[in-house]
């Protein structure tokens, strides 16, 4: 029976299975035998319980005799099952041990694994047949399309090729006429030579002799000197200098160009939203770190372009020092009679068109004469000076004339000047054959040191100037708005700019106490660049870069800054953009002086360059951004809205004051409304001197005065006390630093604006 088995498994592949199925049958049986077994051991159990607590009794005794006997044959039940399983294991198990001495066992098993492999093998086949198909297809695509591509840049290349024909046969065309042109020119100038040289012999065969040989003297090549070399390379020096500055300006505008855009995309990241998912959150991170690393990536790159330029700049400065200390030597090492002094003039001030190699060489003295005690004081006589030249060919050419020689107080040659007239008359002696005469005045050399000083304004101490009794008056001496005013005439309001302690010049002053570096190269910004630059410092609604930064210092004052003024936190914010601080001054003198060209054309510049200057202060700009944020909120229609708006931001002025107001601005707006003319209409009126407020609030700081009724100022402890009574939740370090730089009665009036329009109070401004 087990050979039958062997041969039914062998036949249908069941080998294994029949195993598996020998072994779990073998289980089954031993699983059972256990069960069994263990009833066995529980029924003895329960006889010997049955034998220890059961009392015996006649009734009793029969009865478990009798469940005595159930369970014994149970028992024998059990026991007898039991034989049956364990014969029918030992059987099973002589069936395994039969078929495991089998010989073919082994050899089914391996055949099957190998037909297995064989599957698994076939199957990759296939898979790399599919494959190699797919490839085969797309490599034939692509052939495809490189013939198509190749057919076309042939086409293409015969067009060039007839294109390249046609325009060489023109350019041909063209080359022959210009030969042509150029053969007929030579003809000309063989055929003209001629004659003019025929002209030249007749006219020196009229000519003296002497003067013959002196006009061709002056014919003849000079030879170069040493001299003249060194006066050369100080002059090629000087070209290859301006061409480095040339670069470092196109280096620092690029560099510009690169913050505006990586300003624009910071503002494209919205990032004051409230319903952002994490998503949208990681993603604005990524992008703020993506910008933050290309501003590190182009700031380095800045340095390192400028750290080579500056090198570069300092060697040729140095070599052309050099080129002058030897020109100077070898200037003085001539002999006396004929010496020539040079001079070497520093770079003064910091006019555009200065260089730091411009130190130009002054004009030649041929007589070694003493030097006049009033030069500083005669240089504007120049005007009455004037140089000659002759000619003896009919003004064709001009030679210097000989009696010039080198006035040290004009500058120049000089023929005839003040300085050098002996008497009441001279007579001087034309060379022979003159047909000419050409009298030119020398340029007005004047000492820019001492124009610099003379012009200089006077800068008296900036102080908070108080009215001493009146409201009508304040300590720049202004005038409220009178009601005099009409819609025809001129408002007090509109009269002259109020008078302003500095000028834009101080701008400069405190340039050159700061630094050293001039500007030799100015690099020019229109008015739009300065508009825009001043909107990064001063825009609070745009929340723009310097605004920004002054805004938060205010908020987060440092006891090192307390005390430094606007135009110190400017050169901050200009060290922290620029970094190097060589081009910080110098980039920093380019807008200077763009505030101070547009300053007259708009008047936001204006203000902006009175507060950079002490005549305003900063907190004027603070304010006037204040009222700018609620303008920009109101709907600007008519030009009776300005009276709505003029009722609500000024409620301490009357019907009269409204009105004249009104008038006002009708004239300064030519009856146009709109937000920006409102805006530039606050400016208007900062820079007189007459805003509202202002007067508003000095007549409430009126009270605090309680020192000498002479002086017009506040002390500091007063100022801090009217601040106590109207601001008292302010920040402490910002009045210490207001207070201590002098602050005007604005930065009161901006930051008690402020706090107003969060308490509420009558100040505030829907």
């Amino acid at each position: 029976m087990l050979n039958e088995q062997l041969d039914t498994v062998k036949e249908g592949g069941l080998f294994i299975d029949k195993i598996d199925m020998l072994n779990e049958q073998l289980d089954t049986s031993e699983k059972k035998v256990g069960c069994l077994l263990w009833k066995i051991d529980m029924l003895n159990e329960q006889l010997d319980t049955v034998k220890k607590k059961v009392r015996y009794s006649e009734k009793k005794v029969g009865c478990l005799l009798s469940k005595i006997d159930m369970l014994n044959e149970q028992l024998d039940t059990v026991k007898k099952k039991v034989g049956s399983l364990l014969s029918k294991i030992d059987m099973l198990n002589e069936q395994l041990d039969t078929v495991k001495r089998g010989g073919l066992f082994i050899e089914l098993f391996e055949k099957h694994k190998q037909f297995e492999e064989s599957q698994q093998k076939i199957e990759e086949f296939e898979e790399n047949m599919d494959n190699l198909e797919e490839k085969s297809l797309g490599l034939e695509k692509l052939v495809a399309n490189q013939k198509a591509e190749i057919q076309k840049l042939e086409e293409e290349l015969r067009d060039e090729k007839d294109r390249a024909a046609d325009m060489e046969h023109r350019l041909q065309g063209d080359i022959h006429d210009l030969q042509d042109s150029i053969d007929e020119g030579n003809q000309e100038i063989e055929t003209l030579s001629r004659y003019k040289k025929g002209y030249d012999d007749l006219y020196l065969a009229f000519l003296d002799t002497a003067e013959n040989e002196f006009t061709k003297k002056r014919k003849q090549s000079v030879i170069s000197t040493k001299r003249a070399n060194l006066i050369n390379n100080i002059e090629s020096a000087q070209k290859l200098e301006e061409q480095l500055q040339t670069v470092l300006n196109t280096a620092v505008e690029e560099f510009d160009k690169f913050l505006e855009e990586h300003k624009d995309e910071l503002q494209k990241i919205e990032t004051g939203k409230e319903d952002v998912t994490e998503a949208e959150l990681e993603i604005q991170e990524m992008d703020i770190e993506q910008a933050d690393q290309e501003l590190e990536a182009v700031q380095e790159r800045f340095k390192n372009t400028v750290g080579d330029i500056t090198n570069e700049l300092q060697l040729l400065k140095h070599h052309s020092l050099t080129l002058q200390d030897q020109l100077q030597k070898l200037e003085l090492s001539k002999p006396s009679h004929g010496r020539k002094e040079l001079k070497i003039l520093e770079p003064e001030g910091l006019s555009k068109g200065d260089s730091i190699l411009s130190a130009g060489l002054g004009d030649e003295d041929e007589k070694n004469t003493e030097p006049d005690p009033f030069i500083p004081q005669e240089q504007v006589f120049s005007k009455y000076a004037a140089m000659v030249y002759t000619s003896s060919n009919n003004g064709k050419s001009f030679d210097t004339f000989k009696e010039a020689d080198f006035c040290p107080s004009c500058g120049e040659k000089t023929v005839i000047c003040p300085h050098k007239l002996p008497g009441s008359e001279k007579v001087f002696k034309l060379p022979h054959s003159c047909t000419h005469i050409k009298i030119s005045r020398p340029k007005v050399r004047v000492n820019k040191d001492i124009i610099e000083e003379i012009m200089k304004p006077v800068s008296p101490e900036y102080t908070i100037d108080m009215a001493p009794s009146s409201a009508d008056t304040s300590g720049y001496q202004r005038r409220p708005v009178t009601d005099s005013a009409t819609s025809r005439g001129s408002p007090s309001i509109m009269s002259s700019e109020a008078h302003m302690p500095h000028s834009l010049h101080r701008l400069f002053d405190d340039y050159k106490d700061r630094t050293n570096v001039e500007r030799n190269i100015p690099r020019p910004l229109p008015l739009d660049r300065t508009l825009s630059q001043i909107e990064q410092f001063w825009t609070l609604s745009q929340i723009e870069q310097f605004w920004s930064y002054l805004m938060w210092t205010d908020e987060n004052i440092d006891e090192k800054t307390i005390r430094n003024s606007v135009l110190d936190y400017l050169y901050m914010f200009m060290k922290e953009r620029y970094i190097i601080e060589d081009i910080m001054f110098l980039c920093t003198h380019d807008f200077l002086s763009s505030v101070a060209e547009h300053s007259g054309n708009d008047k936001t510049v204006q203000v902006f360059g009175n507060i950079l200057a002490g005549n305003l202060d900063g907190a004027c700009f603070r304010y006037t951004m204040l009222l700018c944020d609620f303008i920009d909120q109101v709907e600007w229609k008519e030009v009776e809205d300005f009276r709505v708006f003029a009722g609500i931001a000024y409620r301490s002025m009357d019907d009269e004051d409204l009105e004249t107001l009104q008038m006002t601005y009708t004239s300064f707006s030519e009856n146009k409304i709109s937000g920006q003319l409102v805006c530039q209409f606050i400016m208007h009126l900062i820079l007189k001197c007459r805003e509202p407020r202002v007067f508003d609030f000095e007549n409430k700081l009126l009270p605090f005065k309680t020192h000498d009724a002479g002086q017009q100022v506040l002390t500091e402890k007063e100022f801090m006390d009217a601040i106590d009574q109207f601001v008292p939740l302010s920040n402490e370090k910002l009045r210490k630093s207001f207070t201590g730089n002098q602050k005007l009665l604005s930065d009161l009036m901006a930051y008690g604006c402020g706090t107003n329009i969060q308490t509420g109070s009558n100040h505030c401004i829907p």
